[in-house]
């Protein structure tokens, strides 16, 4: 920066020289990007053998799943069996939860925690 320019020549200068490290940069990403993502020369897919259809070999998936649905569809008991296992799943989601709450809080206070124990075991005691 010189004595002599004026505000506006020394922000054009700014520009300038910031705008040409710009574009080195433009020009340097350039010339690398061909290195930097080079194409893969490996194949993902599976091959499929000759004389092998594609369609054929999910057949027997597709008729499993839907005799699996007609069964359960003549069958009284599945839905209630559904909703017990639905119940079930949900109670020990939420035992987990109060258990892992509860160590957490003693984790954090267990002055209280060792408070709280001694007076529910003094309690116990009374009343035996």
């Amino acid at each position: 920066m010189s004595l002599n320019q004026s505000p506006a020549a020394e922000a054009f200068e700014k520009e300038r020289s910031a705008r040409i490290s710009t574009d080195s940069l433009d020009t340097g990403l350039e010339d690398s990007f061909p290195a930097s993502d080079p194409v893969s020369v490996t194949a993902t897919t599976t091959p499929i053998r000759s004389g092998q259809n594609v369609a054929a070999s999910d057949a027997p998936r597709v008729d499993e799943a839907i005799g699996s649905i007609l069964e359960h569809c003549n069958d009284p008991y599945a839905e209630p069996r559904e909703q017990a296992a639905a119940l079930r799943d949900e109670f020990e989601s939420l035992r987990y939860r109060a258990t892992e709450r509860v160590k957490s809080k003693i984790r954090r206070q267990p002055w209280q925690a060792i408070g709280l124990a001694a007076a529910i075991g003094f309690v116990v005691g009374l009343t035996r």
